[in-house]
Order: C-alpha cells, then structure tokens, then sequence
C-alpha cells in the first residue's frame, strides 16, 4: 500500500500511498540514496552512495534512525529470504549486515565494482559487476562461484527463484 522512493539529489526518500498516489512528506536519509529495501515489516533500509552508509528508516513511523557506515559507497541491498541479514553491494564486494544489531560483517571481495546484488533462497548472490557480467557467489563460503557477461553495465537485478540456482 506504499511505496519508498529513493531521491539521489536531495538525500531523501519520499513515501507515496498507493491507493491515493499521494506523496508525503521527504525524509532525509543521507547524501546519495540509490537503493531502498524493505527486509522487515519493521523497517526499511536505505543505501547511502555518497556517504558510504545505509540508514535504516523506521516502519510505520518513516523515522530515520542511526546511519550504518559500510567502508564503500553503496549501491544495492538484498536480503535473504529468513530476513536476518542483508547483503549490500559496496565497493569492489557485498557486505553482510545483521538486521537485530545493525553489525557490518567482512565483505566478501569480487575485484571488480559491485553495482547491485540479489539473494536467493539458497544461500547464493547475484551481483551486477561494473565490468559487464553477473558474477554468483555463495554466501557461506564467500567463494565467487562464476562469472557470466551480460554486456554493458548491470545496474539492477532481481532473482526469480524457481529453480535452484
């Protein structure tokens, strides 16, 4: 019933009702947000590129709470599927962060900058290299898996999990 959209320019996010297409009022969440993730019916996380942070936003109140600095300027958070960590893609990795503590784990590295990830149910990532592929990870060894090019510059991705991949 609500959409979060993310406003780079003015480091806010801006609600709008569904029903009503009404937006409310901007919530500023830091400087640069270009990704937004609702990994809870409690809250909803905001990635921060130009201040290497993510803030979590409160649900349903839409009050932003503590900045979370991430190392690297982020572009893209995933959850997984139980909804106890996040992934962040930032830098040239994705990062762990666990939902109850707000504590950034070690990024697993990729070596090539990661624009976007998406989580599958079975402990893999996808994620949007800046170099022209997809590039698969496991999530519990950290181990790269493959690396499949795609052309151009991936910037988003979403993971239909139909299949075991």
């Amino acid at each position: 019933h609500q959409a979060l959209v993310a406003n780079y320019q003015d480091g806010t996010i801006t609600p709008v009702a569904l029903p009503s297409l009404t937006p409310g009022a901007p919530i500023p969440v830091g400087a640069g947000p270009v990704a937004v993730s609702v990994p809870s019916a409690t809250e909803a996380l905001v990635a921060n590129f130009q201040t290497s942070s993510m803030t979590p936003v409160a649900l349903p109140s839409l009050a932003p709470q503590h900045s979370i600095p991430m190392g690297a300027n982020p572009t893209g958070i995933a959850s997984d599927p139980a909804a106890v960590v996040v992934w962040v893609s930032a830098g040239f990795g994705i990062t762990p962060v666990t939902l109850a503590s707000g504590q950034v784990g070690r990024s697993i590295p990729l070596g090539v900058p990661a624009e976007c990830v998406a989580v599958t149910r079975y402990g893999k990532a996808w994620v949007c290299s800046g170099n022209g592929a997809m590039v698969q990870v496991d999530l519990t060894s950290g181990r790269v898996l493959r690396r499949v090019p795609v052309g151009g510059i991936p910037a988003a991705a979403i993971v239909i999990d139909t299949v075991r991949s």
